[in-house]
This record gives structure tokens, C-alpha cells and sequence, in this order.
């Protein structure tokens, strides 16, 4: 167990007991061991903090022994799976990051969390899977004129733009080629870029639309 594991582990320990909830690490069930296991509102939590590589499969192995004993998992990775792609609403996996002593939670990009206000909201039920991100922040979608190189027809491709803290645009190209801007390729968006090309409007558009965006099943978002 490494030095890193061992203070995630008392952080979560220390947070749950200032909330009242009753956490014990180096819980044992039949065929598992949970990090920490703690009880809130009736249900029971067992946090899982993952420092060491571990498989997507393995991962969902152990996943399931708790699903079985009627207990919610939920995976802290300091490194996900090579192949997490996709959310899964069973498997509730977040990465965390130390900066400067300070544990924060990263839901996928969307939303950090101090690791204080996530353990909160987790047990709360206010962190759920759900099929959109609802409520959506206001977005302005951009198009620009892309040649094919294959046929050379002129396509449009699409990129969103979002407002920072001081509602100042962040700059276009930042969020035109971040890997990180993953609102260009919600299926809420792709729908309205079509409804918009199907109307009288946008008739002139010859949207690009990458068909694996709808791929993605869900999302794990905070309420």
C-alpha cells in the first residue's frame, strides 16, 4: 500500500467522522476487503482508493461482490483503466489528484470536487449517474468550412465555445482542439446541430457529425 493510499484512506476516515458517519477501514466481507466502509441514510458505501494499475476487468469483478451484498462501490483511481471509455451507471469510477496535501475528485472533466465536498455529496445521493448533463451551461456552437479531402465537398464542422468565470469567451481554438471539450460531442448538441441544418436557417449548413459521439451512454454528474 503505498504512502499515497494511506492518506487518501484517512482523509475519507476523517471527513466521514466529521459528518457523523461511522467509517471503518480495512473492511472485510465474504470474498472483499473494502478501504473504507461507512453507512449513510441506510445504505452502505464501500470506497475503494486505486493507486496501483488495475484492469477495467478486474475492476468490474470486484464491483460485482459488492453489488451482490447490496453495498454501492465507488472507485477512486489515481490512474483509470486504459480502456474506462465509456461511464458506466454500475460503476461509479472518479480520478483523484494531490494538489499540495489538498485530494481533489475530477468528474470527468465536467466538475472538480474537494475530496471533502465529494465524500458529502456521494453518500447524499447528489452525484448520479444520469443520461444528459442537466442542467446543460450555456454554450454557443461555432461552425467552420472544412474542405473533404476525398470528394473536396465542403462540410461543416462544429466546435463549442463556453464562458469563463468572468464571462469572458475562452479563446475559440483552445476549445476547438482540447481533448477536453467534450460538450461539442453530446448527443443533445448533435441533435440540435441537425434540427438547426434541417431548417430553413441553417439549410445552407453540410454538418460533419461524427455518428461514434453516440456512443457514449450516460454520464456521472453532481445535482
Amino acid at each position: 500500500m503505498s504512502s499515497f493510499h494511506q492518506y487518501v484512506q484517512q482523509q475519507i476516515v476523517e471527513i466521514c467522522n466529521e459528518f457523523g458517519l461511522d467509517a471503518k477501514s480495512e473492511y472485510r466481507g465474504k470474498g472483499w476487503i473494502a478501504d473504507i466502509m461507512v453507512q449513510c441514510n441506510e445504505v452502505k458505501y464501500a470506497f475503494e482508493i486505486q493507486t496501483s494499475p488495475q484492469t477495467l476487468k478486474r475492476t468490474i469483478e470486484r464491483q460485482a461482490k459488492y453489488k451482490r451484498d447490496g453495498i454501492v462501490g465507488c472507485w477512486l483511481f489515481e490512474k483509470e483503466p486504459a480502456k474506462m471509455r465509456l461511464e458506466m451507471e454500475d460503476l461509479p469510477v472518479f480520478q483523484i489528484e494531490n494538489k499540495g496535501g489538498n485530494i481533489f475528485v475530477s468528474l470527468k472533466g465536467r466538475k472538480t470536487l474537494p475530496l471533502k465536498f465529494f465524500i458529502h455529496d456521494f453518500v447524499n445521493g447528489r452525484i448520479r449517474f444520469c443520461r444528459t448533463l442537466n442542467p446543460l451551461p450555456y454554450l454557443e456552437v461555432k461552425f467552420m468550412e472544412m474542405d473533404c479531402w476525398k470528394c473536396g465537398a465542403v462540410n461543416h464542422i462544429h466546435y463549442v465555445q463556453t464562458m469563463s468565470a468572468c464571462n469572458t469567451r475562452i479563446y475559440p481554438y483552445e476549445e476547438m482542439w482540447s481533448s477536453t471539450n467534450r460538450y461539442s460531442l453530446k448527443p443533445e448538441i448533435l441533435k440540435k446541430i441537425r434540427d438547426f441544418a434541417n431548417s430553413e436557417e441553417g439549410s445552407h449548413l453540410n454538418p460533419a457529425l461524427s455518428v461514434t459521439a453516440f456512443s457514449e451512454t450516460g454520464l456521472w454528474n453532481r445535482w
